[in-house]
C-alpha cells in the first residue's frame, strides 16, 4: 500500500511523503497534530498580545509591571548569593557520598532504590547516608543560628570560610 501523504516537516516546511503502511500515516498525522497545536498556541498568543496593545490604545494607559524596583532587585540578589554561600558551606560538611546522595535524593527527586542502584549500593547504605547528611545539615544550621546570636555578629559564610572549612575535613581524613 503505496500511499502519498503530506508531511510537515518544520513549522514552515511541508513535503509529500510515500508511506508503505497504516502505522507510518499514524505516525505522521499525529506529527503534523502537534505542529498545529503550536501554531494555534501561537496564534492565541499573538491575539492575546494584541488585544492588550488595543486596550492600551482605548483607555490610554499601559499594562502594570509586575517585577520588582531595581533596588529591591539587587537586595534579593544579594540575599539569593548569601543563600548559596552558605549552603555550599554546609555541603562543605559532608563526606563525598553523603553529598552525591543528597543530590540524588533531593534535587533529581530520586528514589532511595534508584539511587541505590545508580551507586551500586545497598539500599540501607542510601538511607543511612541520607539521614546523617539530614543531621550534619540540621547540625550545621543549628550551630550557624546560635553563632550570630551568641557574639551579636551578623551571619554571613565567606568563600574563604568553605575553604577552611573543607581544608580542614582533608586534614582530618
Amino acid at each position: 500500500m503505496a500511499k502519498k501523504v503530506i508531511y510537515q516537516v518544520t513549522r514552515h516546511k511541508i513535503q509529500m511523503i510515500e508511506v508503505q503502511n497504516e502505522q507510518e500515516e499514524q505516525a505522521i498525522i499525529l506529527a503534523n497534530r502537534d505542529f498545529e497545536r503550536m501554531e494555534k498556541k501561537e496564534q492565541r498568543e499573538r491575539e492575546h498580545l494584541c488585544s492588550l496593545d488595543k486596550l492600551m490604545e482605548e483607555n490610554g494607559f499601559d499594562v502594570a509591571d509586575d517585577s520588582l524596583p531595581i533596588d529591591e532587585q539587587i537586595i534579593e540578589n544579594e540575599r539569593q548569593k548569601r543563600v548559596v554561600r552558605v549552603v555550599r558551606a554546609a555541603l562543605s560538611t559532608l563526606t563525598e557520598r553523603q553529598q552525591e546522595v543528597l543530590m540524588k535524593v533531593k534535587v533529581e527527586e530520586k528514589s532511595f532504590r534508584d539511587v541505590a542502584t545508580e551507586l551500586g549500593i545497598s539500599y540501607s547504605t542510601v538511607r543511612e547516608c541520607f539521614h546523617s547528611a539530614e543531621k550534619k545539615f540540621i547540625t550545621f544550621f543549628a550551630k550557624l543560628r546560635k553563632t550570630p546570636a551568641q557574639k551579636g555578629a551578623k551571619m554571613s559564610i565567606s568563600s574563604e570560610g568553605v575553604k577552611k572549612s573543607r581544608k580542614n575535613k582533608e586534614q582530618k581524613k
